[in-house]
């Protein structure tokens, strides 16, 4: 169990640091299109990628929460490189699975950038965390396993050259396949988001791979991949907090520097008061993010849900409300490309539907909020 504290470590504390150094440094203050591979690489360089891993897989062993400190940080740059969904995913993935001559060629691989690997799991018909309805299937035929169905929603795959495939065996257990990019069979459609990142819907009729390309778990790989999906959750909820306390932090500065019959916009009390408003809606959020975060590294992803879910619950729903105050105190001025506002209103959008809805999440909440107001339980 980690020691529990609201104040910052001096590795989280400097991670933030880290991250606050490439954000003034490669991100310019309008988005710069695209993904950049140098960029990509030099997060690894600066052991990001690392920092949460376990230290007998070559990480840092930080509590998990250090991962999305960093996904908080960059966020205002609205960056096209996949942090939060990478550590979440593919990271957390790979440093919970059992060691493997397969595994640790991942593993190092995407430790170093070399590699890029994505998630394939999100059919699209339930609530992510809920994989009893997963229609993908897999047959054993021989030494060979044979994959079909359909993934609807492959996270930031524009780039992959491997992914790793959630399919249902014929006993009923879930497994984890490494596919390669370019196996026969495997199909893909573009399916770019509102915020410009490049997701894939991803087809697989007839897959052959070798039994070798299994990944195991030292436990379900159900339960593995269902701590994924909680712990990047909460990543979405940081990355989307970041973004909200740079909207306010803008929306201040044009405040104090927009003039109106020759006054600044900031000396109006009617404006005063809805900036103030927007602080204390960041000030709560900040707060439910906090106690998600404590609960994650005390009891890790699976026991912390109700607390995530809370936390992205709020930050998707009262969040879009601070943005669009944000948006209208700005003017006219505010959707254009002149301002970062736009850019970081549309990824704030696609958090809000990524990692389950707000509505889903508002929806588990509410069934697990009774259990805990008897009692929160141990850690599971």
């Amino acid at each position: 169990m980690q020691n529990l504290s609201f104040i910052p470590s001096a590795e989280r504390l400097a991670l933030t640091e880290s991250a606050a150094r490439v954000l003034r440094e490669r991100f310019q203050a309008n988005v710069e299109p695209g993904f950049s591979a140098a960029r990509w690489q030099e997060f690894a360089e600066l052991g990001w990628f690392a920092a949460a891993l376990s230290e007998a897989n070559g990480g840092l062993g930080l509590p998990l929460s250090s991962w999305s400190v960093v996904a908080e940080t960059l966020a205002p740059a609205a960056a096209l490189e996949p942090f939060s969904t990478q550590v979440a995913q593919v990271g957390y993935l790979l440093d919970n699975a059992t060691a493997s001559p397969l595994r640790d060629e991942l593993l190092s691989a995407w430790i170093a950038a070399t590699g890029f690997i994505v998630l394939a799991d999100d059919e699209g018909e339930a609530v992510p965390w809920d994989r009893t309805t997963l229609v993908t299937r897999c047959r054993i035929q021989g030494h060979t396993y044979r994959l079909n169905g359909r993934k609807a929603l492959v996270l930031d795959a524009g780039h992959a050259d491997t992914y790793l495939v959630s399919a249902m065996m014929e006993d009923g257990q879930l497994a984890l396949f490494v596919i390669a990019a370019d196996s026969a069979g495997l199909h893909t459609i573009d399916r770019r988001s509102i915020d410009a990142r490049p997701h894939l819907e991803l087809l697989l009729e007839d897959v052959a791979v070798p039994a070798t390309a299994q990944l195991i778990f030292p436990r379900a790989a159900s339960l593995v991949l269902t701590a994924s999906t909680w712990l990047h959750s909460c990543m979405l909820a940081a990355e989307a907090l970041g973004l909200l306390r740079a909207m306010l932090q803008s929306t201040h500065t044009y405040l104090l520097t927009r003039e109106q019959f020759g006054r600044a916009l900031i000396e109006f009390q009617v404006l005063q008061h809805r900036l103030v408003d927007m602080a204390l809606t960041l000030t709560r959020l900040e707060s439910l993010l906090d106690i998600a975060r404590l609960k994650c590294d005390e009891c890790g992803p699976l026991s912390a849900a109700p607390y995530i879910a809370a936390a992205k619950a709020a930050i998707g729903g009262e969040g879009r409300v601070l943005a669009r105050q944000a948006v209208q105190l700005h003017g006219a001025i505010g959707l254009t490309a002149e301002l970062a506002l736009g850019a970081q209103l549309r990824r704030l959008l696609a958090l809000e539907i990524l990692g389950g809805t707000t509505a889903m999440h508002e929806d588990y909440w509410a069934t697990q909020r009774t259990r805990l107001d008897e009692g929160d339980p141990a850690c599971a």
